[in-house]
């Protein structure tokens, strides 16, 4: 994905973002998917909240990819009690409870890591299953799973410059603007 468009997912979602250093090449897809990617943090953001997860406890999102013409979306939950000096030591208790989060169930809690609050898990799986459909160039509803050679997921219009280009991915003709990231743009500047 093209830099100002990482750069804006980044803003708009700091706490999942949190460790650039944890993604250290951005997000690893075309522009295509950047609404589909920023609806799945904000749904995941809203998720988290509804449950009153502390954004101590949210997740990181620890990489985004394409692979096999689909989207990949991968986090880590994040461990705020568990400190390297607690790993040395073997303290397995704090480290426990530095895994967990409460998720708040009715009356009831449960303890359990965030990403597997079945929501949270459920929501990941869907948007990974909804890119299959989502031309990864430019967002169109159109897109095909392509197989034959680099797996991929473009419209026809996307998947004839891919057949036209020399090499691939050459990112030079991969990158078009999507209009609902341009307009979150110039809303953020």
């Amino acid at each position: 994905m093209e830099k100002r468009y990482n750069a804006l997912l980044f803003r708009r979602h700091p706490v999942l973002l949190r460790d650039r250093e944890g993604m250290p090449f951005g997000f690893e897809h075309a522009n295509g998917w950047f609404v589909l990617v920023d609806q799945l943090m904000t749904d995941l953001e809203s998720l988290l909240r509804e449950r009153g997860v502390s954004e101590a406890f949210w997740p990181r999102v620890v990489q985004v990819k394409e692979k096999f013409g689909t989207l990949r979306f991968y986090v880590r939950d994040m461990f705020p009690l568990n400190s390297a000096e607690d790993d040395a030591e073997g303290d397995e208790i704090t480290g426990l409870l530095g895994r967990l989060a409460m998720e708040k169930v009715g009356a009831m809690c449960s303890l359990r890591p965030v990403s597997e609050i079945p929501a949270i898990a459920e929501r990941i799986r869907r948007a990974e299953e909804e890119s299959a459909d989502l031309c990864e160039r430019c967002g169109s509803a159109d897109g095909l799973l392509r197989r034959g050679g680099w797996v991929h997921t473009f419209c026809d219009a996307c998947e004839d410059l891919y057949q036209a280009a020399d090499t691939y991915p050459d990112r030079d003709w991969i990158y078009v603007p999507i209009p609902d990231a341009e307009a979150l743009l110039r809303q953020n500047k």
